[in-house]
């Protein structure tokens, strides 16, 4: 079983600086909404920035991307290194199904509630678990933002007039609402199962050590002329 308290923090930093760069990005939305066409020059600039902010959020995306799916894969990973049954799917999957079209609709909100339910059975030794209704938020608001993403991407090449532009911006800004609260739900999912692996790191890593120490006393106390 490995340790996955590390990669943990680090996807919930890079979820905090999406976040920030999320408010900014909404800001600018708003600052261009309120000039309009009353000084083009200025929308013109500010809307140079803004295309600039889309390649760093694509950046973004893609760095925040990659650690969720190293941190998610690990985690279901530990459970079936630990021999978990009832599990729906190989560890393979918990990074393959972000990528396999419509399967990626479903499947990894399925290995979520898998790595939420049964790393609690794993620890407490029961069938038992608390249930966690901001799961299925956090996928809904996952799904309402890459439709929302489909929307906007074709608008930008048939965007001409400040009309245009700032009709994108209204839908953007309704697109950050939505990934600053996916960010802030699964982060607070994150936060508590980080809480939860590390617990069951720590139980099984005890377990293994009392193990290794009584084998070492019995071959110790093995007689060598019997």
């Amino acid at each position: 079983m490995k340790d996955n308290t590390q990669r943990a923090k680090n996807i919930i930093a890079f979820l905090l600086a999406y976040l920030v760069f999320d408010i900014l990005n909404m800001g600018l939305d708003f600052y261009m909404l309120s000039i309009g066409e009353s000084d083009i020059d200025l929308f013109n600039t500010l809307l140079q920035i803004s295309h600039y902010m889309a390649f760093g959020e694509i950046a973004i995306t893609i760095i925040c991307g990659i650690h969720f799916i190293m941190w998610f894969r690990r985690a279901y990973y530990n459970l079936h290194f630990i021999g978990v049954g009832g599990l729906r799917y190989t560890e393979g999957w918990a990074a393959g199904a972000w990528f396999v079209p419509f399967m990626n609709l479903y499947a990894p909100v399925k290995i979520m509630h898998d790595i939420w339910a049964e790393t609690q059975r794993a620890i407490f030794r029961t069938q038992d678990f608390k249930s966690n209704n901001l799961i299925p938020v956090w996928w809904a608001l996952w799904i309402i933002n890459g439709l929302l993403g489909r929307i906007v991407f074709p608008m930008y090449s048939k965007a001409e007039t400040v009309i245009d532009f700032n009709n994108i911006n209204v839908i953007e800004i309704i697109n950050n609402v939505v990934n600053i609260a996916a960010i802030l739900v699964v982060t607070s999912i994150i936060k508590k199962l980080m809480v939860y692996e590390h617990e069951l790191f720590e139980s099984r890593n005890s377990e293994e050590t009392s193990l290794l120490y009584d084998i070492h006393n019995e071959v110790e106390h093995v007689d060598p002329l019997q």
